[in-house]
Protein backbone atom coordinates (compact mmCIF):
# COMPACT_ATOMS: atom_id res chain seq x y z
CA UNK A 1 0.00 0.00 0.00
CA UNK A 2 1.34 3.06 -0.48
CA UNK A 3 1.55 6.32 1.01
CA UNK A 4 -1.14 7.95 -0.30
CA UNK A 5 -3.28 5.48 0.27
CA UNK A 6 -2.44 4.78 3.70
CA UNK A 7 -3.31 8.48 4.13
CA UNK A 8 -6.71 8.37 2.86
CA UNK A 9 -7.05 5.04 4.52
CA UNK A 10 -6.35 6.83 7.62
CA UNK A 11 -8.69 9.49 7.05
CA UNK A 12 -6.17 12.15 7.09
CA UNK A 13 -4.56 14.35 4.50
CA UNK A 14 -1.53 14.58 3.21
CA UNK A 15 2.19 14.86 5.39
CA UNK A 16 1.69 16.34 8.79
CA UNK A 17 -2.14 16.83 8.97
CA UNK A 18 -1.66 19.12 5.70
CA UNK A 19 -5.60 19.38 4.04
CA UNK A 20 -5.79 17.04 0.82
CA UNK A 21 -3.76 17.98 -2.25
CA UNK A 22 -6.56 15.61 -4.60
CA UNK A 23 -8.22 18.55 -6.57
CA UNK A 24 -10.42 16.57 -8.62
CA UNK A 25 -14.65 17.36 -8.51
CA UNK A 26 -16.55 14.96 -6.62
CA UNK A 27 -18.14 12.13 -8.95
CA UNK A 28 -21.86 12.66 -9.54
CA UNK A 29 -24.17 9.34 -8.31
CA UNK A 30 -24.44 7.83 -11.73
CA UNK A 31 -21.03 8.57 -12.80
CA UNK A 32 -19.59 6.97 -9.36
CA UNK A 33 -22.13 3.91 -10.06
CA UNK A 34 -20.12 3.49 -13.42
CA UNK A 35 -17.08 3.34 -11.76
CA UNK A 36 -18.30 0.79 -9.08
CA UNK A 37 -19.69 -1.23 -11.93
CA UNK A 38 -16.17 -1.22 -13.68
CA UNK A 39 -14.40 -2.12 -10.30
CA UNK A 40 -16.82 -4.96 -9.62
CA UNK A 41 -16.39 -6.47 -13.36
CA UNK A 42 -12.59 -6.19 -12.83
CA UNK A 43 -12.90 -7.39 -9.12
CA UNK A 44 -9.17 -7.37 -8.49
CA UNK A 45 -7.39 -4.40 -7.25
CA UNK A 46 -3.64 -4.55 -8.34
CA UNK A 47 -3.05 -6.54 -4.88
CA UNK A 48 -5.62 -9.28 -6.19
CA UNK A 49 -7.88 -8.31 -2.71
CA UNK A 50 -11.27 -8.82 -3.36
CA UNK A 51 -14.34 -9.19 -0.98
CA UNK A 52 -17.14 -11.14 -1.59
CA UNK A 53 -20.78 -9.67 -1.44
CA UNK A 54 -24.47 -10.84 -1.76
CA UNK A 55 -27.38 -9.04 -2.96
CA UNK A 56 -30.95 -8.91 -1.27
CA UNK A 57 -33.76 -6.98 -2.49
CA UNK A 58 -35.13 -4.45 0.14
CA UNK A 59 -36.79 -4.78 2.73
CA UNK A 60 -34.61 -8.43 3.08
CA UNK A 61 -31.09 -6.64 3.40
CA UNK A 62 -32.17 -4.19 5.90
CA UNK A 63 -33.72 -7.02 8.07
CA UNK A 64 -30.73 -8.83 7.63
CA UNK A 65 -28.65 -6.31 8.89
CA UNK A 66 -31.05 -5.85 11.72
CA UNK A 67 -30.63 -9.47 13.02
CA UNK A 68 -34.57 -9.59 12.27
CA UNK A 69 -34.59 -12.48 9.74
CA UNK A 70 -31.42 -15.11 10.71
CA UNK A 71 -32.74 -17.36 7.91
CA UNK A 72 -32.97 -17.01 4.13
CA UNK A 73 -34.83 -18.92 1.55
CA UNK A 74 -32.56 -19.07 -1.98
CA UNK A 75 -33.29 -21.62 -4.82
CA UNK A 76 -29.64 -22.41 -4.89
CA UNK A 77 -27.21 -23.90 -2.32
CA UNK A 78 -23.62 -22.58 -2.21
CA UNK A 79 -20.60 -23.74 -0.90
CA UNK A 80 -19.72 -20.09 0.32
CA UNK A 81 -18.96 -19.66 4.36
CA UNK A 82 -17.89 -16.33 6.44
CA UNK A 83 -18.10 -13.14 6.45
CA UNK A 84 -19.34 -11.41 3.22
CA UNK A 85 -20.51 -8.19 2.44
CA UNK A 86 -24.54 -7.32 2.18
CA UNK A 87 -25.45 -5.24 -1.27
CA UNK A 88 -29.11 -4.13 -1.42
CA UNK A 89 -30.38 -5.22 -5.28
CA UNK A 90 -32.01 -2.19 -7.22
CA UNK A 91 -35.05 -3.59 -7.09
CA UNK A 92 -37.07 -3.73 -4.58
CA UNK A 93 -40.74 -5.62 -3.55
CA UNK A 94 -43.07 -3.70 -2.56
CA UNK A 95 -45.42 -5.47 -0.94
CA UNK A 96 -42.95 -6.41 1.71
CA UNK A 97 -41.73 -2.68 2.04
CA UNK A 98 -45.47 -1.95 2.70
CA UNK A 99 -45.51 -4.34 5.41
CA UNK A 100 -42.19 -2.93 6.91
CA UNK A 101 -43.49 0.45 6.89
CA UNK A 102 -46.21 -0.69 9.17
CA UNK A 103 -44.48 -2.84 10.97
CA UNK A 104 -42.38 0.28 11.48
CA UNK A 105 -45.48 2.28 12.61
CA UNK A 106 -44.90 4.84 10.11
CA UNK A 107 -47.83 7.56 9.50
CA UNK A 108 -49.39 8.06 6.06
CA UNK A 109 -46.97 10.69 5.78
CA UNK A 110 -43.69 9.78 6.89
CA UNK A 111 -41.04 8.52 4.64
CA UNK A 112 -39.97 4.81 4.50
CA UNK A 113 -37.59 4.92 1.71
CA UNK A 114 -34.97 1.54 1.82
CA UNK A 115 -31.39 2.24 0.51
CA UNK A 116 -30.52 0.36 -2.90
CA UNK A 117 -27.47 -0.06 -5.02
CA UNK A 118 -25.25 0.04 -2.04
CA UNK A 119 -23.05 -2.13 0.68
CA UNK A 120 -25.21 -1.40 2.99
CA UNK A 121 -22.75 -4.20 6.06
CA UNK A 122 -21.51 -7.37 6.13
CA UNK A 123 -22.98 -10.69 8.17
CA UNK A 124 -21.33 -14.20 8.29
CA UNK A 125 -22.97 -16.92 6.07
CA UNK A 126 -22.57 -19.18 8.92
CA UNK A 127 -24.37 -22.55 7.02
CA UNK A 128 -26.73 -23.48 3.96
CA UNK A 129 -28.97 -26.26 4.86
CA UNK A 130 -31.45 -28.11 2.62
CA UNK A 131 -35.55 -26.23 3.67
CA UNK A 132 -37.91 -27.95 1.87
CA UNK A 133 -37.75 -27.66 -2.07
CA UNK A 134 -34.93 -24.82 -1.41
CA UNK A 135 -31.92 -23.68 0.34
CA UNK A 136 -31.60 -22.25 3.58
CA UNK A 137 -28.94 -19.27 4.17
CA UNK A 138 -27.96 -19.52 7.97
CA UNK A 139 -27.00 -16.10 8.70
CA UNK A 140 -25.61 -14.50 12.14
CA UNK A 141 -23.17 -11.51 13.79
CA UNK A 142 -24.71 -8.63 11.27
CA UNK A 143 -22.94 -5.36 11.15
CA UNK A 144 -24.09 -2.17 9.27
CA UNK A 145 -22.27 0.11 7.57
CA UNK A 146 -22.57 3.79 9.18
CA UNK A 147 -22.23 5.05 5.69
CA UNK A 148 -23.55 2.61 2.86
CA UNK A 149 -20.93 2.21 -0.22
CA UNK A 150 -22.90 2.82 -4.11
CA UNK A 151 -21.98 -0.81 -5.83
CA UNK A 152 -23.48 -2.24 -8.77
CA UNK A 153 -24.97 -5.94 -7.78
CA UNK A 154 -24.46 -9.12 -9.61
CA UNK A 155 -26.63 -12.70 -9.25
CA UNK A 156 -23.77 -14.59 -8.65
CA UNK A 157 -23.30 -15.51 -5.08
CA UNK A 158 -21.05 -14.66 -3.96
CA UNK A 159 -20.28 -11.60 -6.64
CA UNK A 160 -16.98 -10.00 -5.57
CA UNK A 161 -15.86 -6.50 -5.05
CA UNK A 162 -12.48 -4.70 -4.74
CA UNK A 163 -11.68 -5.04 -1.16
CA UNK A 164 -10.20 -1.52 -1.62
CA UNK A 165 -14.33 -0.37 -1.79
CA UNK A 166 -14.70 -1.46 1.31
CA UNK A 167 -11.53 0.18 3.02
CA UNK A 168 -13.04 2.53 5.75
CA UNK A 169 -15.85 0.16 7.14
CA UNK A 170 -15.56 -2.72 9.30
CA UNK A 171 -15.34 -5.21 6.39
CA UNK A 172 -11.53 -4.16 6.33
CA UNK A 173 -10.97 -5.36 9.70
CA UNK A 174 -12.37 -8.97 8.94
CA UNK A 175 -11.21 -12.23 7.03
CA UNK A 176 -13.12 -12.06 3.86
CA UNK A 177 -15.21 -15.94 3.74
CA UNK A 178 -14.25 -18.83 1.13
CA UNK A 179 -15.69 -21.36 -0.90
CA UNK A 180 -15.54 -24.88 0.72
CA UNK A 181 -14.17 -27.76 -0.92
CA UNK A 182 -16.26 -29.93 -2.30
CA UNK A 183 -17.47 -33.14 -0.57
CA UNK A 184 -15.83 -35.79 -2.37
CA UNK A 185 -18.26 -38.70 -3.23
Amino acid sequence: MSGRDRSRQAGCGGPQGSPPTNTRTPLSAPDLRDKCSQMVSRARTKDGARFPAISFRQPNADLVLEGARHRDRRSRPTRFRGWILVHAAQALRRDEVARRRSDLGLAAGEVYEPERGKLLGMVCLENCVKDGEGWAYLWKNPKRFRTAVPCRGHYSIPFYVPASLVAGTPAARVTPGKLTPKASS
